[in-house]
């Protein structure tokens, strides 16, 4: 990318990089799409509440989608 000019905040695409992962929504009303809302993840990070009556179904469900989407994944 090149900054095209800096007072618009403007820039032009130079390269296009091949896709190494992605995430995209999941559930029944997503199936027939293909929406990506993020792409080359580097890692992905889970910070949750001890509030939260969910928490074990959080921390099951995490690390199976950072594999299925080839994400590095970190939680403590």
């Amino acid at each position: 990318m090149e900054i095209e000019d800096e007072i618009q905040n403007t820039a032009i695409i130079t390269a296009i990089i091949e896709r190494k992962n992605y995430i995209k929504p999941a559930g029944p009303s997503h199936k027939m799409h293909h929406h990506i809302i993020a792409a080359n993840v580097d890692q992905s990070l889970l910070i949750a509440t001890l509030k939260d009556p969910n928490i074990a179904g959080i921390y099951r469900s995490f690390p199976v989608a950072c594999e299925a989407y080839h994400v590095p994944a970190y939680w403590c």
